[in-house]
């Protein structure tokens, strides 16, 4: 993997944790939010691959 996909990862991780901390504490527990997780990691994981296209970045 080259530093750009490493760096979108590492961003991606912290974004992710980030906002299952935020809504754990507002008490969302179980199934709902693992969907909100996997939610969030195709949302980001969309975006790398729409920069990648149009930027030519790999």
């Amino acid at each position: 993997m080259s530093g750009g996909m490493w760096a979108w990862a590492a961003i991606s991780a912290a974004l992710v944790i980030a906002y299952i901390s935020g809504v754990r504490a507002d008490g969302m527990t179980g199934g709902k939010l693992i969907k909100t997780a996997v939610i969030w990691v195709m949302i980001i994981t969309g975006c790398y691959f729409l920069v990648s296209w149009l930027t030519g970045m790999s």
